[in-house]
């Protein structure tokens, strides 16, 4: 990311769509292995 633009927010169909995306490129995990990713730590 070389930018960031703070008036963006998150609509819950795109976070769906990014969902199915990675669910279809296998990057699923077993519910008790999830963990929460935060953009803003890396």
């Amino acid at each position: 990311m070389s930018r960031v633009n703070e008036h963006l927010v998150p609509r819950a169909a795109q976070v769906a769509r990014l969902a199915a995306r990675g669910y279809q490129n296998g990057l699923q995990v077993a519910a008790e292995q999830a963990r929460p990713v935060y953009v803003r730590d890396e």
